[in-house]
Formats: C-alpha cells, structure tokens, sequence
C-alpha cells in the first residue's frame, strides 16, 4: 500500500487505519508498519500499532516495541499498543516481555490504556498469574460510578479466580459496586467459577432484588452455574421464579431443571408457569418438573390438561410443547 510510504502523515494514519480492520493484512506491508510504529507523528504510531496487532503471531518480532510503546507520550499509542500485545503476545506462549509491560500499564493514568492492558492480560492464561495483586489494586482504585476500566479488570481477574484466593472475595465487594458494568461483570465471573464461587451465593442472591432486570437475571444465572449443586442457592432460584420478567424467570426455571430432585420444593413455583404467555416457559417448566421426578406429582392434573390444550403460537416450543409435557409426566408417573 502505497499510502504506507506517503510524506503526508494523514495518509499513513489513513493507511493504517485500513489495515487494522482486515482480518488478512497484506504480509508484504508488514515490514513498513513495523516501522511506522516509530513514526514520528503520534496519530500514525496509534493506528499503526492497532495495525501491527491483524498480523497476529506472525509480528512477534514487534513485541519489544509495542513493550517500549506503552511508555509512549500519546495515549492513543499506548491504548493501541496494549490492544495488540494481545494479539499478538496471547499467541506466541515463549514471550516473557508482555505481562510484565502490561502490569506497569495497569497504573496508566489513561482509562483506555488501563483497559486496553486488562484485555491483554485476561488473554495470557497463566503468564498473566503474576498481575493479580496489581489487577486486584486497579480494581479497588476504578469501580467507582463513572468507571471504564473497570468491567475489563473484572473480566481479567476472572479469567485468574482458580490462581488465588484473593480474587473471589474481590468480585463478591464489585458486586456491590457503583458501576452497573463492573456488577454485571462481577456477576458473570463468579458464576464461571464454580463452587470457588459460594462464599458469594449470600451476596448474589440479594441482586436477584435489583432494579435492574439485566442485573436480575444475570445473578440468577450466575447462582445456577455456580451453586446449583449448594442448598444455599435453590431459595433464591425458587424465589426468582415469581420475578416479573420472563428474561430473569427463565435462569431460574432452567436452572432448577438442571438440578432435578433436589429441587423439589420449587414445584409449586414452577406450577404457574405451565399456564403462563410464554410457550418457551411453558415447555421449560414441564421439562423442570419431569426431571424433578415423583416429587413434582401436584403439577400432574395441569400437564394433564395441557396435553389437551390447543396451542396457537408462532414460537418454535409450541409444536415440541406436547411431547415435553408427554415426557414430564412419565417421568414424575414412574
């Protein structure tokens, strides 16, 4: 590209800018751009080093100065520079520059730069072990209201909970915390790790309350793959089934219907739902009551009747409604 090469600077930015977007750089603009990432121009050094970061493993040899780019006077270099070590560094495992460059980044006055680091390292597995305690600082320091970085410093951390135990209780505090996305962060992480998470079941069971319906269901979600096996979380999961939204509803329904017998003081709540609008509900609790067995036998005259219910519905569940119900009841009959 011969734009690359141009004199003028906004050319090259532009230039740049085209091939941070491809999925396939050109290889032979490779050299060029390695170069540019010492432009002189700070505009053309940022989209370039988004640039440099398409190429993948095949840029190794840029990792040193992407490294010595985080200490670039212009943010949206460093910002740039961060996004493509992790491109690149996540995939060339013998590299020992990156993590230790990106921790230092994490104290970056810059939002973007600290977010853009907390990416990178959320991407190197095992490498990034040693970002923990500065992980859990920048965490600390940037929850607040108005926080960026924040959701990306979560999603780090979680990516390391089985590395320490400092990490758990960290995301259970930033489940409380003023940002809406460092939450809904928080929520999600301790729902992927696994019974690591139930010292938290207490404080997620409470965001089943929220205002927030996105909240509400992503706690919800997060108690089921977490805990569903902990007798601590099903009260809260029977408890959300009485929620007023069907997007939070159904966490709990599918959730129940995964832990079977054990569930079975949540066949009450799951009777209602095979009477209510949604089909997709309607199919989800009779499959939770079948899998919750004999227990569940006081919703047996209700999936009797359904079974002679004519279903007008333009959702997909309403021509398998009949056969789940058909299942549900053997199951519970047997």
């Amino acid at each position: 590209m011969k734009e690359l090469n141009s004199p003028d600077k906004e050319k090259r930015y532009q230039a740049c800018l085209a091939l941070s977007g491809k999925e396939h750089p050109p290889a032979e603009d490779l050299p060029v751009v390695l170069a540019l990432l010492k432009d002189p121009a700070e505009n053309v050094r940022g989209s370039c080093g988004a640039a440099i970061g398409s190429y993948g493993a095949a840029a190794s040899e840029a990792i040193p100065i992407l490294v010595s780019m985080l200490h670039d006077p212009s943010s949206y270099a460093r910002t740039t520079a961060a996004g493509s070590l992790r491109k690149i560094s996540a995939k060339v495992p013998e590299d020992t520059l990156a993590v230790p460059a990106l921790i230092e980044a994490m104290k970056d006055e810059d939002t973007n730069v600290r977010s853009s680091s907390a990416e990178a390292l959320r991407d190197m597995g095992d490498r990034a072990v040693p970002a923990i305690p500065a992980l859990l600082l920048a965490l600390k320091h940037h929850s607040g209201k108005d926080s960026r970085d924040g959701p990306q410093i979560v999603q780090a951390l979680g990516a390391l909970v089985s590395k320490s135990p400092d990490i758990v209780p960290a995301l259970t505090r930033a489940v409380r915390a003023p940002a809406r996305g460092v939450q809904s962060e928080a929520i999600v992480a301790l729902g992927t790790s696994g019974r690591l998470a139930r010292p938290a079941i207490a404080v997620l069971g409470q965001m089943i309350h929220d205002k927030d319906e996105g909240i509400r269901g992503s706690a919800v979600d997060a108690l089921g793959k977490c805990c569903a096996d902990s007798d601590e979380a099903v009260p809260f999961l029977i408890e959300a089934l009485n929620d007023r939204v069907n997007d939070v509803r159904k966490f709990a329904v599918l959730h129940l219907g995964e832990i079977g017998p054990k569930a079975k003081a949540a066949v009450p709540g799951l009777i209602p739902i095979l009477s209510g609008k949604a089909i997709y509900l309607r199919q989800w609790a009779a499959e939770a009551l079948g899998n919750i067995g004999p227990d569940a036998k006081a919703a047996l005259p209700r999936l009797h009747q359904m079974l002679n219910e004519k279903i007008v519905s333009k959702e997909s569940e309403a021509g398998q409604l009949a056969e789940t119900v058909q299942t549900a009841i053997g199951k519970i009959e047997k």
